[in-house]
C-alpha cells in the first residue's frame, strides 16, 4: 500500500515536472521549413491532387455520374490547372538547378587560395541533396532521396568518372572534369 502511494507520487512528481519546465524556460523557435525545397513539395502535392481528380473525374463521367457537358467544362479547368502547376515546378526546378550551381561554384573558388594561379574552370552543374531528381526513362520529378524512380523503377543514380569521381550524365563520351574518356562499362558503374 505504502510502495503504491509512493509510486503514485512519483509519477505525479514526474509528470507535474514535465508540464511546469516549459513554462520557465526560453521559447525555442523552430525555424520554418521554407524556400524552393518546400515550394517543391507542396506542388508536387498540387500536381498529384490534380491528376487524381481528373482520373475521378474520368471515371465517374463513365459510370454516368456526370453529364457530357459538366464533364468536359471540369475537364479543360482540370487540364489548366494541372498545366500550371506542371510549368510552376519546372520553374522551380530551373531555379534550385541555377542555385546548386551558383553555390558549387562560389565553394570552389573560395577553396582556391588567392594568387594560386590556377584558370577559372569552365562552369559546371552539379546537383546538391536538395535538388530533386528527374528519371532518365520516363522524366518522372522524383524526391531529392530516392534511389529509384517511383513511376518506373529506374536507377536514380548519378554515373561518376572513374579518373576524378566527377558525375556525368549517361551518354557522354568525356568527362566534363579531366577529358578522361567515359567507355560503356564506366557509364554502366
Amino acid at each position: 500500500m505504502v510502495a503504491t502511494l509512493v509510486v503514485i507520487i512519483l509519477l505525479a512528481s514526474v509528470a507535474g515536472i514535465y508540464v511546469v519546465i516549459p513554462l520557465f524556460s526560453p521559447p525555442t523557435v523552430k525555424p520554418k521549413r521554407v524556400g524552393e525545397y518546400s515550394k517543391w513539395h507542396r506542388l508536387q502535392e498540387q500536381k498529384t491532387a490534380v491528376l487524381q481528380n481528373l482520373h475521378d473525374l474520368d471515371l465517374e463521367y463513365q459510370m454516368g455520374k456526370i453529364g457530357e457537358a459538366d464533364y468536359q467544362e471540369l475537364r479543360q479547368k482540370l487540364k489548366a490547372e494541372a498545366a500550371s502547376v506542371l510549368s510552376a515546378l519546372d520553374q522551380v526546378q530551373q531555379h534550385q538547378q541555377w542555385d546548386s550551381w551558383i553555390e558549387t561554384e562560389v565553394r570552389q573558388r573560395r577553396q582556391r587560395s588567392p594568387g594560386d594561379g590556377s584558370i577559372a574552370e569552365s562552369p559546371t552543374f552539379e546537383m546538391n541533396e536538395d535538388t530533386p531528381l528527374t528519371c532518365t526513362n520516363c522524366n518522372h520529378t522524383n524526391p531529392p532521396h530516392a534511389k529509384f524512380c517511383s513511376t518506373c523503377g529506374t536507377s536514380l543514380a548519378q554515373p561518376t568518372c572513374p579518373q576524378c569521381g566527377a558525375s556525368y550524365k549517361i551518354g557522354d563520351n568525356f568527362c566534363n572534369q579531366c577529358g578522361t574518356p567515359l567507355t560503356e562499362k564506366a557509364s554502366s558503374s
